[in-house]
């Protein structure tokens, strides 16, 4: 089972996860120093990967390590607004920055994380489908919007090979909110359950050991491979909670 966290470079773990004089371009290093084994890259959404930046995570990560990449945001949150046909050229500069990753066989999920305005209509269904024409069974696409519980339609996208992560959300009626991930890749993200979730705070939340209990339960009804991430980022808590359910799951195994 790969666990790890959703983004690895914040400044409020300096001090609380990492050593107080622990430097941007150090805080990989000390990631990896945690024990986790996997990690999702989420600077991805904001720009293009570049080839030496991932070729150097490659080079500074252990053998057996894994990494998620998060789909930039003109995939997400752009494209599907207008004109798609910009999606060819798009994709094929997002695989030259992973390369490094796909080389030394460690990309193990490319997550789709679609805002609350992408909501389930047959032309953002075909959206879905498009984008794993261009990705492959790689892709894992996550939901925000409640529309999109409908599960004829989820075992449909996984039978063609498109993985639907299972999400944590707070139990409010306008999410999506999935216990277990469907498709090739059994994939998780936890965010947190904080009620306060249409605000900044919404990943200021600590999970507590009985909820950790119920989310280790859910990964162990899942095939592989398994991928795992925590998103309630604030203050390190993500870490917290990830360490505390790798110590639970190997003691299982």
């Amino acid at each position: 089972m790969n666990i790890g966290t959703s983004g690895f470079s914040f400044k409020d773990w300096v001090g609380t996860v990492y050593p107080s004089d622990t430097k941007r371009t150090e805080m990989f290093n000390r990631y990896v120093e945690l024990g986790l084994n996997a990690v999702e890259l989420n600077f991805t959404y904001y720009s293009i990967p570049h080839f030496k930046t991932i070729e150097s995570l490659v080079g500074r990560s252990p053998k057996n390590f894994m990494f998620s990449v998060k789909l930039n945001k003109k995939f997400t949150h752009e494209i599907w607004k207008g004109d798609v046909d910009g999606l060819d050229e798009l994709s094929h500069r997002f695989h030259e920055g992973l390369y490094p990753l796909t080389n030394e066989h460690k990309l193990g999920a490319i997550i789709a994380q679609f805002p609350y305005s992408f909501k389930n209509e047959p032309r953002f269904v075909d959206y879905v489908k498009k984008l794993h024409d261009f990705f492959g069974d790689v892709l894992v696409v996550e939901f925000r919007n409640y529309t999109w519980n409908k599960k004829e339609l989820l075992e449909e996208f996984a039978k063609e090979g498109v993985s639907v992560a299972g999400v944590d959300v707070p139990p409010l009626k306008e999410l999506f909110r999935n216990d277990k991930p469907l498709g090739p890749i059994s994939y998780f993200r936890f965010h947190g359950r904080n009620a306060n979730w249409f605000n900044f705070r919404r990943y200021d939340y600590l999970y507590s050991h009985a909820e950790i209990d119920h989310l280790a339960s859910l990964t162990s009804e899942v095939k592989e491979p398994i991928f795992v991430f925590f998103n309630n980022s604030y203050n390190g808590q993500a870490v917290q909670n990830a360490l505390e359910l790798m110590k639970k799951v190997s003691q299982k195994i």
